[in-house]
């Protein structure tokens, strides 16, 4: 029988989440690269609730805090680089129409990369690290009795640093 292919979004997770010992990569590009890929939040969900409540408090906890802090860095550090879709416009009291024309000096770009605030990579790595937030807080939050100390514990990784990773 050959051997089973499985997507790359699974093959990374389930050797992130393989054994206790893993260290889980820090370095964006990692990350950057994770967030390309096409979550199965079933999948991510089911193998996270798999480790149980004393692998997700306990032997795994630093792998779901570190697979938390990158999905939330990459959520919020795309969410800098989004512009507003509806930007207000300010007329003159005499003015009868807008002036569309612009001239390049005064454009500005709020990623710098000058395609207004973000391109199809960063818009799904934005959406996949969202999707990968929701996956990791069902797991999370489905432990049965589980307390706000250990919510921010796995999650936050710690009580002390809670405040500046839920604000």
């Amino acid at each position: 029988m050959p051997p089973k292919l499985q997507s790359k979004f699974i093959s990374t997770y389930a050797k992130l989440l393989q054994t206790p010992a893993t260290v889980p990569p820090t370095a964006k590009r990692f990350w950057d690269d994770v967030f390309c890929l096409n979550p199965d939040l079933s999948w991510l969900r089911d193998k996270m609730s798999g480790l149980g409540r004393a692998g997700l408090l306990g032997t795994h906890q630093h792998v779901i805090t570190t697979i938390f802090a990158a999905a939330k860095d990459e959520f919020c550090a795309s969410m800098a680089n989004v512009q507003d879709e509806i930007t207000p416009v300010e007329l003159s009291p005499n003015a009868t129409a807008l002036d569309t024309t612009t001239d390049s000096e005064s454009k500005t770009y709020a990623n710098g990369s000058g395609n207004n605030g973000g391109d199809a990579t960063s818009v799904l790595r934005r959406t996949n690290a969202a999707r990968t937030l929701q996956a990791v807080a069902q797991a999370v939050l489905s432990i049965s009795g589980i307390t706000g100390w250990e919510i921010m514990d796995v999650l936050a990784g710690g009580v002390g640093v809670s405040d500046a990773v839920f604000t």
